[in-house]
Order: structure tokens, then sequence, then C-alpha cells
């Protein structure tokens, strides 16, 4: 999974990886923070982040619905997938009432795992 996020970074992302987790994290251009971790059957699971709260958590599927729906066995870590994925979830948590985090500081500061994260 590191080498396709690497892979990433030259399309502006920022990728911060764990050697202690199994998931990461993408920053995109626009600061929304997408949650990623391999799926144990097929492809990876994607999330978007926001601030957490009673009603929504502290993130959304960005598996999309309709024609924008992405089949989760083919998810894949490449450009057009993860730009998908962050239209998807930005839509979905906008549909949910979830408040995004007004910086990249601000969600790692509350992350309860930071020390164990640095930036690829």
């Amino acid at each position: 999974m590191r080498t396709q996020l690497e892979e990433l970074k030259k399309y502006g992302y920022k990728i911060y990886v764990s050697d202690k987790y199994t998931w990461a994290y993408i920053i995109t251009s626009s600061n929304n923070i997408l949650y990623i971790e391999e799926n144990h059957f097929y492809g990876y699971d994607v999330s978007f982040e926001y601030i957490p709260t009673d009603g929504c958590g502290d993130g959304c599927s960005c598996k999309g619905k309709g024609q924008d729906r992405i089949d989760p066995t083919v998810i894949t870590i490449d450009l057009e997938s993860i730009q998908k994925a962050e239209r998807n979830g930005s839509n979905f948590a906008w549909e949910l009432g979830a408040k995004r985090y007004k910086s990249v500081a601000q969600w790692f500061d509350r992350m309860w795992c930071k020390e164990d994260f640095y930036k690829l």
C-alpha cells in the first residue's frame, strides 16, 4: 500500500503512515482527510474524516451512490479513484450535516495515536 500511496505525492497529496498501524491518511489539495485501509477481501476501504459528533461519528463512506458509486471490489490507490472517493465522501458528509476540520492541524491535534504517524 505504501508504494501506491507514495505515487499520490506527485499529485500534491500528503500522506501520513504508521509502522504500528495498517491504515493511513491521505490529505488532499482541498485539505480533506481520507482514511484508507486495505480490505482483507478486496481493494481498499476509504472514509472521509470530519469533526466527530454523536449523530455522525467521525467519518463516512466514500463509496458513493448511483452512477458515482465505486464498486468496493475495485477501489484502488490511484489518482482517479482517490479523487472520486474524495468527491463521494465530501458529498455524503455534506448530506449528513457533518462539520469539516478547519485545518489539517486541527484534525492532527485531536488524533489519539498521532505520535505513531509520520508524513511520507
